[in-house]
């Protein structure tokens, strides 16, 4: 869950503590987009964002 959700919330501080050079993020989406502000910095971080 990408909404305002705790998963969410721990995700937007995953891309920074990793060398992205080195590993590359995954983020699926279970849910439907409901506009949040987490789901769109998660999946604009993530190297690939499937909805």
């Amino acid at each position: 869950d990408f909404g305002n959700h705790p998963t969410s919330h721990i995700m937007q501080s995953v891309p920074g503590m990793h060398n992205l050079v080195k590993v590359v993020i995954y983020c699926y989406a279970l849910s439907p987009d409901h506009g949040t502000t987490f789901r769109s910095k998660n999946a604009q971080e993530a190297h690939h964002f499937i909805d």
